[in-house]
């Protein structure tokens, strides 16, 4: 081929290069940038990964894997409330959306609205029968106090797949806050004998001999949780025992390294109150049980412990108070409050 011909067929390449570029549909050029958004996604380049599902909706606003996805880049960088804004748009332009109902279930769990949560993971699973939808309504289920619900959700979990191990540990959690201790302790030993790593259950197992006061064996379940998992409930859970075993500088010891790993843990402070109100001093307990209180009104007997401290602290009517909303939610431990 001469110099002529050549530069001849190179224009002829170029012409039909850009025509086909020209005439590449929106679905596939929409579709090319979604696939390199779930790229850049996977390789955690979340910025790049949003510029291009943007690129993606700028040809058709409601795609709805493209919201999803950006939605998915949020939630990874923990910016719960504009990952939920992205979902919900997915699911104004299909109310049926599958993988965005999940998702946003789980953004609002992450928002602690397990109300919206609840509903989210509900209507996923009138959808499907999906697995995860059971998971969520179960987890939604215990948040909300329904513990009869989600015992349910996490059965039917197994039920949809029996080697399903969060579900069964999740189910164990709920017979432990129903005090069916037993049947708890059965699900968890069947469990540890298939997978003795699995550090949730050891804490569930520990989490039951506290509730039975046998501090020891407590503290063994724990000590093998923690050293599976170095997790901020595992090691305030440990102090707690300890604290009730009478080694309160241990205790504090462990209390404080949970408030490292995870300050928003109301669990650690209602623990850390119990610290100072065994330590004599009341007006810290009180303030540190108040300000877990408020961060989450669900902490197990954070009632009954405030009744004590505001007694010790010489204020009867405060104690009262709080004896009787101890009484009224019926938690496990009876403060030692007389009260008219």
């Amino acid at each position: 081929m001469n110099a002529n011909n050549m530069r001849t067929a190179t224009r002829i390449g170029l012409m039909l290069w850009v025509a086909l570029a020209a005439c590449e549909s929106d679905a596939t050029r929409k579709q090319r940038l979604l696939l390199r958004g779930n790229d850049a996604l996977a390789q955690q380049q979340f910025a790049e990964a949003i510029r291009f599902y943007e690129g993606a909706l700028a040809i058709d606003s409601c795609f709805v894997e493209a919201l999803n996805n950006w939605g998915t880049a949020l939630y990874r960088q923990k910016d719960y409330a504009h990952a939920a804004e992205r979902y919900t748009q997915a699911l104004n332009c299909n109310p049926q959306y599958l993988s965005a109902l999940l998702n946003r279930a789980n953004t609002w769990f992450g928002l602690k609205q397990y109300a919206r949560s609840l509903t989210d993971a509900q209507q996923a699973a009138n959808i499907n029968d999906t697995l995860p939808a059971y998971l969520l309504s179960g987890m939604a289920c215990v948040a909300l106090g329904k513990y009869d619900d989600a015992k349910r959700y996490f059965k039917r979990a197994i039920a949809a797949d029996p080697e399903q191990v969060e579900a069964k540990v999740n189910l164990a959690v709920v017979l432990y806050y129903l005090a069916e201790y037993d049947n708890a302790e059965s699900i968890l030993q069947e469990l540890l004998q298939k997978n003795a790593t699995e550090a949730e259950a050891w804490n569930t197992m520990g989490m039951i001999a506290l509730a039975r006061e046998r501090w020891d064996e407590a503290l063994k379940y724990f000590e093998e949780s923690i050293r599976l998992s170095r997790n901020a409930h595992y090691l305030n859970n440990r102090g707690f025992a300890r604290l009730m075993k009478g080694e309160p500088d241990k205790a504090l010891e462990d209390i404080n390294a949970g408030m490292v790993l995870d300050p928003q843990n109301a669990w650690a402070y209602r623990n850390k109150g119990i610290y100072y109100l065994l330590a004599g001093d009341a007006a810290a307990a009180i303030r540190l049980m108040e300000q877990a209180l408020q961060m989450d009104e669900r902490v197990e007997n954070i009632n009954a412990w405030l009744a004590e401290a505001y007694h010790k602290a010489g204020k009867a009517e405060a104690a009262c108070r709080y004896a009787r909303l101890s009484a009224e939610r019926a938690e496990r431990k009876k403060p030692s409050v007389k009260c008219r």
